[in-house]
């Protein structure tokens, strides 16, 4: 995601409280600043990421 933006820094990690393994349990939360296109582009391509 990070080269979508021009910059992204981690603010925190997903945390359920109650240890369950999956793939979101401990994911970074990442804030990133400065699209680099517009929204109604960035959005068509961000919406199916995961």
């Amino acid at each position: 995601m990070q080269y979508h933006f021009l910059s992204c820094r981690a603010v925190g990690r997903v945390d359920d409280g109650v240890n369950i393994a999956n793939q979101e349990h401990l994911a970074v939360i990442a804030l990133c600043e400065a699209p680099g296109e517009s929204w109604d582009t960035l959005w068509e391509k961000l919406s199916r990421y995961y």
